[in-house]
């Protein structure tokens, strides 16, 4: 990393600016979200992860219960599902905080959802 990259990446400015490899990147903002508005972005994850999940579960339930839906195609979709259902319940469980900040110790939670993914 050069100096004026490094420069870019200290203030962590909006510029664009070109990395060794002559690609362009543009680097965020180091704004935080306030309080409130970490709590509406945790409260739309927990609530679309939520949706999902019941999404693939009726998909999960219908191809149990209807024995008609059971075609190599179908199979397909409810492997889909369940696979949705798995990453739903790591959007569910993302706004949980995963490390301790002070002692930077990995909660089980982490593991839990590395695992899953």
């Amino acid at each position: 990393m050069n100096a004026s990259t490094a420069a870019v990446h200290q203030n962590c400015t909006r510029e664009a600016f070109y990395n060794e490899t002559d690609v362009k990147v543009n680097i965020c903002s180091a704004r935080s979200f306030s309080v409130e508005e970490r709590e509406i972005l945790d409260s739309l994850t927990i609530l679309c992860g939520a949706l999902s999940l019941i999404g693939a579960a009726f998909i999960i339930v219908t191809f149990a219960v209807f024995k008609k839906l059971r075609v190599p195609s179908m199979k397909l979709v409810m492997y889909l599902s369940i696979t949705d259902f798995v990453s739903s319940v790591i959007y569910v469980l993302s706004p949980i905080q995963t490390h301790d900040p002070d002692t930077c110790d990995v909660y089980p939670v982490c593991y839990f959802e590395a695992g899953l993914s």
